[in-house]
């Protein structure tokens, strides 16, 4: 059916006319073990297609992606499901022998980065070692030569023996019991990274289908088609990879995208950002946590933690000796930052529900390691920051998570500065600190209440739909609202303490977290909130001033300073032409005054000025004005006559 375009309304973002329905073309999906050649081909062939410039062709293209995607990460995924018990074993053995793991099964994201930063340094070591050996090779001939010159008729040493001597010394290597599965874990990761190479070009043809997506409903039809592909990966490990392979192409191509195209790719974000969460809450409520200890249960447990760390410093002091000027790699400044937020996720969910815990750890990885480090996409964080509450609060996490997820995208951002903190302080903190928290948890506490009733005592035929005047117990749902926003806020304000005297926060943010710790512990007991008095209130007041004054003296020192300089290059400047001149006036025999030739120089550096228009501009005086000056004579001699 062909739409007249008098049929449509005016004034609004409409689809484009005789718009085509999608069509799968089973040929085009591969199936079978993963092949990098061929499905580097068919990635640049995708791409193609999804940057093409007509509508029908990227929507074709895009509607094929789920089975394409599906069929690339099958391979991986058997892999995957095989390898566990293998994994599993190999944890056992290092745990047995109390030895640290060096594989990262907990991370795949960490250990992809890890693998090929030492596969690139096992390639530096052997490019090194060939450079080495053909330098002593060159040594021996030059000094085979020096012996055997003026020597005729004599056999000459052959340098096979040497080699293989040096051979036997390279490759030599003790049977480790390990040595079987070091090569499948090289097999393994190497899978992972072929998937990695050609989920990061496939991204990058999303991104240009994006590009070139116009109006506003087809720019918001092609993000949520983007977003949703999460749903066609198979696992949650290759999901993960995925969301975090365009996260990343994102990331590098911000600072390309224009303010014309900047809307599209910001909605983007927020779906993909939205996705992300509700892909925790699934991961979340697969296994559901085990029920809080009692006070004294915890206190106890406590104790132990204490006394047990307490008693493994010494240990560890002594087993790790470090040279005088050596740094501790485990205290860098990047890492402290980052363990705030995985010691959270450790206490809370390593034993409880360790799927979870695997999944915040990959997706704090991505964004900690690839995106807020990332100086050139700072607007990708901001609007990260921007949109981190308000998906957050829509997906109705349990407090624990909301605070794991808090602690370690939108607080860590803010860490960092960049220019990010003022978006958390913006957009993360009022709302929590202002009700709308509560008021949203009242809400969603509200409807599941009304649905468990549904679902127990249905209406009519098996409807399982809450209606609006399903009875609910206002006073208990606004009761547990805030005991989970209580709960959520004091979680919230030990994590800025911590991130507030972290080695890893930017001095300057620090003084930010400890006046947000301040403004979430007068939320949480206002009863313990006393008023400034006006003294005190005076005295604040009067440093703010001071502070003020302190900045503007600053900043007039520094524009004099400016100013001096700027005087002085100008001086050495004309000093240089005034040289040049004397010495042309020595070779012309001429007296030259250099008072005179300074104002001369002076003269010819001056911009000419403007020409002054001839118009009068000058400020008229203030005439008091009578009805003559007003309505002329005739009517001021009537107003005289009446």
């Amino acid at each position: 059916m062909k739409i007249k375009k008098k049929d449509l309304r005016k004034r609004l973002a409409q689809l484009p006319i005789n718009y085509p329905d999608p069509t799968v073309t089973e040929d085009g999906v591969p199936g079978g073990h993963l092949n990098l050649e061929d499905e580097l081909t068919r990635v640049e062939l995708l791409c193609r297609r999804l940057a093409h410039n007509e509508v029908v062709v990227r929507d074709a293209c895009l509607a094929e992606l789920p089975k394409y995607i599906a069929a690339v990460t099958a391979a991986v995924a058997k892999m995957e499901t095989e390898y566990e018990k293998e994994a599993d074993e190999v944890l056992q053995y290092f745990r047995g022998k109390n030895k640290p793991t060096p594989y990262h099964y907990d991370n795949i994201m960490r250990a992809l980065k890890v693998f090929r930063e030492k596969e690139f340094a096992q390639e530096q070591r052997k490019r090194r070692r060939e450079s080495l050996k053909e330098y002593k090779k060159k040594k021996r001939e030059e000094k085979r030569e020096k012996e055997m010159a003026g020597k005729f008729g004599v056999e000459q040493p052959s340098d096979d023996e040497e080699e293989e001597e040096e051979e036997e010394e390279v490759h030599a290597s003790p049977d480790s019991p390990l040595a079987l599965h070091r090569e499948r874990y090289h097999y393994y990761m190497r899978a992972w990274c072929d998937l990695e190479l050609v989920y990061l070009k496939l991204c990058r043809g999303l991104h240009f289908c994006l590009w070139h997506s116009d109006k506003p409903l087809v720019q918001l039809a092609c993000a949520q088609q983007i977003a949703d592909l999460l749903l066609a990966v198979p696992t949650r490990r290759t999901k993960m990879l995925f969301y975090a392979c365009l996260f990343r192409v994102l990331s590098r191509e911000w600072p390309t995208i224009d303010r014309y195209r900047l809307d599209k790719y910001l909605a983007l974000v927020r779906k993909m950002w939205a996705a992300w969460v509700k892909l925790m809450r699934e991961v979340g409520e697969e296994k559901a946590p085990s029920p809080a200890p009692s006070k004294k249960s915890s206190s106890a447990a406590a104790g132990k933690t204490k006394a047990t760390r307490t008693k493994a410093a010494p240990a560890a002091a002594k087993g790790k000796k470090r040279a005088r000027g050596q740094k501790d790699p485990a205290r860098s400044v990047e890492k402290v930052a980052m363990d705030i937020s995985l010691r959270f996720i450790t206490e809370a969910y390593q034993e409880s529900n360790p799927s979870l815990h695997q999944t915040l750890s990959e997706l704090f990885f991505v964004f900690q390691e690839y995106i807020f480090p990332n100086k050139n996409s700072v607007g990708l964080s901001m609007h990260l920051c921007d949109v981190a509450f308000d998906e957050i609060n829509k997906a109705f996490l349990t407090p624990t998570l909301f605070v794991a997820i808090s602690a370690g995208v939108p607080l860590f951002a803010m860490s960092q500065g960049n220019y990010v903190e003022k978006r958390v302080l913006d957009f993360f903190f009022p709302p929590i600190v202002g009700g709308v928290l509560l008021e949203t948890r009242k809400e969603q506490i509200t409807l599941s209440m009304k649905r468990a009733k549904a679902t127990i005592a249905p209406r009519g035929k098996g409807a399982t739909t809450p209606s609006r005047k399903t009875p609910v117990d206002a006073a208990l749902a606004e009761r547990m609202a805030a005991e989970q926003v209580n709960e959520i806020v004091g979680s919230l304000i030990e994590i800025c303490r911590e991130y507030s005297v972290s080695l890893g926060t930017v001095r300057s943010v620090r003084v930010m977290f400890s006046e947000a710790m301040q403004v979430m512990q007068q939320v949480l007991r206002p009863d313990e909130f006393e008023e400034l008095t006006e003294r005190d209130l005076r005295r604040r007041v009067k440093n703010e001033l001071g502070e003020v004054a302190e900045t503007r003296n600053f900043v007039k020192e520094m524009r004099t300073a400016m100013k001096e300089e700027r005087r002085g290059e100008q001086r050495a400047r004309l000093m240089e032409k005034i040289k040049e001149r004397k010495k042309k006036a020595k070779e012309t025999d001429e007296k030259v005054d250099e008072k005179q030739l300074l104002k001369q120089m002076r003269k010819e550096e001056k911009q000419p000025t403007k020409k002054k228009n001839t118009r009068d501009t000058k400020r008229k005086k203030n005439y008091t004005l009578t009805t003559e000056d007003l309505y002329g004579d005739e009517r001021a001699v009537n107003s005289d006559d009446d």
